[in-house]
């Protein structure tokens, strides 16, 4: 082992003044493991990945048609950014199919360039805000950041996209709502909470067909076949008739009444429904049509309903 003349003449004074080497040793070992006491720690360190994760949560009673144009415009508005390479956008059901959505969730995968790139002297944090700053000209849209492995972990975590979430148990879907508002409220001023956003369980208006054993029997219709169910499927919803093949792509070539037949309780009402005499009786003779609200999701953990509030940390 050989030492530089400095490092010598360091060790021959240690060796010289042993006590008060020790006495500086030990105090700095105690400074050391008080400030890694209070140093805190994080569950998931946050890493640069590279790219931003963008999430856009939409009324849940918007329409395909506004959602998709909403999908363009925010993606345009976006690609102004010099600092990105592209943009991958999805909208309504993610590639996840256990993870159920509306028209109302936008996802964009939005790549960035290398920061040895970048003609602007700004980091990752600077541009997130820059674009949160920029993007609120879209009111009535919550706007979460995040990224792409980033979000995938936290949703597993939390159970909804979001890094962290509140969640309220119970059974009157109403109460949960206006609960969770209270929340959302309360915690929306707190220093370092971004991005807060409450998970409703809102309700859209539903038709409601409600099928009468009783008088289904009357009209000779038996309640064990399936006449009445096979209509409402084919009318409304549509049915799968055949297959068409493109190449190792199948599609199902489905069936139903076109829309202006179909977009009206009276209308419903005279689907005819054949019985078991060959005969055919409108739907409303036998059945309890009308327009309803119900929720559009109930979110469960552990069987019981619950409803989420969720939000990021910065800073």
């Amino acid at each position: 082992m050989f030492f530089s003349e400095n490092s010598y003449k360091s060790f021959l004074l240690s060796a010289r003044y042993r006590k008060l080497t020790l006495i500086l040793f030990l105090n700095l070992l105690v400074i050391c493991i008080g400030r890694f006491a209070f140093y805190g720690s994080q569950f998931i360190p946050k890493l640069n990945e590279g790219a931003i994760y963008l999430r856009a949560n939409l009324p849940n009673s918007v329409n395909l048609d506004e959602a998709v144009q909403l999908t363009q415009e925010i993606k345009e508005f976006i690609s102004k950014f010099v600092e990105l390479k592209f943009i991958l956008s999805q909208m309504d059901r993610p590639n996840d199919g256990t993870d159920p959505t509306g028209f109302f969730n936008i996802e964009f995968h939005i790549e960035l360039k290398t920061e040895g790139e970048w003609k602007r002297k700004i980091d990752n944090n600077g541009l997130i805000t820059e674009i949160k700053q920029q993007l609120q000209v879209y009111p009535g849209i919550n706007f979460n950041f995040s990224q792409p492995i980033q979000d995938n972990v936290e949703e597993y975590v939390a159970g909804v996209k979001s890094l962290l979430v509140i969640k309220i148990f119970g059974n009157d879907l109403f109460e949960l709502e206006s609960r969770a508002q209270k929340v959302a409220n309360s915690i929306k001023d707190i220093k370092g909470i971004e991005d807060s956003n409450v998970y409703k369980n809102s309700v859209l208006p539903e038709l409601r067909i409600q099928l009468h054993d009783d008088k289904m029997a009357r009209y000779a219709i038996t309640t064990t076949t399936t006449a009445a169910q096979a209509v409402i499927a084919k009318t409304i919803g549509g049915q799968a008739a055949s297959t068409f093949y493109d190449e190792e792509k199948k599609f199902d070539i489905r069936i139903r009444f076109e829309k202006e037949y179909r977009d009206s309780k009276e209308k419903t009402e005279k689907f005819l429904v054949l019985t078991t005499d060959g005969k055919r009786i409108p739907l409303k003779e036998i059945a309890t049509i009308d327009f309803k609200t119900g929720p559009t999701f109930i979110y469960r953990e552990g069987n019981s309903r619950y409803i989420a509030i969720g939000f990021n940390i910065e800073g």
